[in-house]
């Protein structure tokens, strides 16, 4: 679920990983694969939140996926 309970760690709540993966996205592109693996690594999500996230991101247009890379599309939207 991409907005958090307040049962949630918010460290782990779709809105914080989905602007952490845009901050490492800034930096260069990445494969679908690394891109979880961080994820797992600094937020200890699961591969469903992960693909729930990444898949809320490419629907806002933040980013794109071609060839199992994953791109960020555009301008600066996380500072």
């Amino acid at each position: 679920m991409i907005l958090p309970t307040k049962h949630e760690d918010l460290s782990a709540t779709g809105l914080i990983v989905g602007s952490s993966l845009i901050k490492k996205l800034k930096v260069k592109s990445l494969v679908i694969e690394d891109l979880y693996s961080f994820a797992r690594e600094k937020h200890g999500i699961s591969l469903s939140m992960f693909f729930d996230i990444l898949t809320f991101l490419w629907l806002c247009g933040f980013v794109d996926v071609n060839n199992y890379e994953v791109q960020l599309i555009g301008g600066n939207y996380v500072s």
